[in-house]
């Protein structure tokens, strides 16, 4: 259906990044979880930077704290 009051205007978008400029940062981010030996710590003070343009590997054994470390 057709509006003719309705205004046709370009859609405001921010800028995407620049190259090499910062997208993502977490800092001293800390994770554990409750057991019934005591709390066992999986994450203690993980910091990660993300720049644009970077490729980005998790790599791990099994139970390492991939996910963990992700969610």
């Amino acid at each position: 259906m057709h509006n003719p009051n309705a205004v046709n205007a370009p859609v405001q978008t921010s800028q995407p990044p620049r190259l090499g400029e910062e997208i993502l940062r977490v800092d001293h981010v800390c994770r554990g979880f409750n057991k019934t030996q005591g709390e066992l710590l999986v994450l203690d003070d993980a910091n990660l930077s993300l720049r644009e343009g970077e490729i980005v590997g998790l790599l791990g054994r099994s139970g390492s704290g991939k996910s963990t470390l992700l969610r």
